[in-house]
């Protein structure tokens, strides 16, 4: 299909390539949102959505990009045999998350998912990242690529479940129904899964998940956890900026599980310093100091898969690294107000008070959508439309000049 493509310079050229890919990509997400009011966009749709991103991340590293299980394709049916493919995963893990984490009772299919399920969905995703980057799929790495990304998977799970332990919903309160738009294949599941309960909003204490043994009342509250083990993910995003610098100037440092449990200390301690200013310093609510790290999250991942490291890659070593993560703060501020005056337009300007400086969110509503917007939409899509599709239509990705 090498016939097909666009000839004129700018579609192998940064930034314009990556401007190209930034706008199909938004474009997807913001035209996806718009079919959502506020209630459904913070529901099912998003939580399956973002279950899709722990097989993304294995198939886009560890599976290079889709050379399993669909190397033999060319683009686009590739990327369409790709997509097809992690929406099967990410809808067992769904079915599987809500059965046994989910807690039947808990959740409809058109209010907001309760605290539990979007704790749980989000940190197998920064689990993920962990296991597959800070790891390398260690101790699997030496693998065949299916074994390697399957059992990378797995071990995430199963890291998470215990992780999960130490964290407390006590007080959360929700709504005692369940309804899920999977109607069809009720029977496997069992029908209490899928039918609606009557009942009143009841205040959520231990016992709620009940899949390992796992019982949400830990030490930690939810939205502490949460935001601190995302800022972790953000600073492990810093380091593959920086090449891994300056752990990289060790040679003893750079092989696994020694680099990741490294990876893991320093991430803790840049996540703890910049939660101690925010949270308890400037007093920010940790879901909105949350949804800062998910901006600047936005401003680095659109680096690394639209712009492909550029324009850092023009410096050697780390210098390059800082000045991506300069452009991404940029974008990040962008990217925070753009999306909020989109959501803002979308959901309704209730979700949002004006100010003297623009809109700025009036509660967690407002919150997640914006960040939902980003996490399970915008990131999907980037992860896709780079490394899998490789920017198709456009040419494909020239090779890296030899030295």
């Amino acid at each position: 299909m090498g016939n097909d493509f666009p000839t004129a310079s700018w579609t192998v050229t940064q930034p314009w390539r990556g401007i190209f890919g930034m706008l199909v990509c938004l474009g997807v997400a913001f035209a996806i949102t718009t079919a959502f009011d506020m209630d459904a966009f913070a529901g099912v749709f998003t939580a399956w959505a973002i279950c899709i991103v722990p097989i993304e991340v294995v198939v886009g590293i560890p599976w290079m990009g889709g050379k399993f299980p669909a190397g033999q394709f060319e683009n686009p049916w590739k990327g369409i045999f790709i997509i097809i493919f992690m929406f099967m995963i990410a809808t067992f893990a769904f079915l599987f998350i809500t059965r046994f984490i989910g807690a039947a009772g808990l959740m409809t299919s058109h209010a907001p998912i309760h605290p539990l399920m979007n704790t749980w969905i989000i940190g197998v995703v920064i689990t993920t990242f962990f296991g597959v980057i800070a790891f390398g799929c260690w101790p699997f790495h030496k693998m065949s690529l299916p074994a390697k990304g399957f059992l990378t998977l797995l071990a995430v799970y199963l890291i998470w479940t215990a992780g999960f332990r130490l964290i407390s919903f006590d007080g959360v309160m929700v709504a005692p129904n369940l309804v899920l738009p999977f109607y069809s294949i009720s029977p496997i599941f069992g029908p209490g899964l899928f039918a609606a309960v009557a009942g009143t909003p009841t205040v959520m204490g231990p016992a709620v998940g009940n899949f390992m043994g796992v019982n949400p009342s830990g030490p930690i509250p939810w939205e502490a956890m949460l935001t601190f083990f995302f800022g972790m993910v953000v600073f492990l995003f810093v380091f593959v900026h920086l090449g891994m610098w300056p752990f990289s100037k060790f040679k003893s440092l750079m092989v696994q599980p020694i680099l990741g449990i490294v990876l893991m200390i320093a991430c803790f301690a840049g996540a703890l310093i910049t939660y101690a200013i925010m949270v308890w310093g400037m007093d920010i609510y940790p879901i909105k100091v949350m949804l800062y790290y998910i901006c600047f999250a936005f401003g680095m991942l659109g680096i690394i898969f639209m712009f492909q490291m550029w324009p850092g890659r023009m410096w050697a070593g780390p210098v390059g690294g800082f000045v991506n993560l300069l452009v991404s703060a940029v974008l990040a501020i962008i990217a925070f107000y753009g999306i909020q005056g989109f959501c803002s337009m979308i959901f309704g300007p209730e979700y949002f008070v004006q100010t003297g400086n623009g809109y700025l969110a009036l509660g967690p509503s407002g919150w997640f959508a914006m960040a939902n917007v980003m996490l399970a939409l915008t990131f999907p899509a980037w992860a896709v439309y780079g490394p899998v599709f490789d920017f198709w239509p456009l040419p494909p990705t020239p090779a890296p000049p030899s030295h």
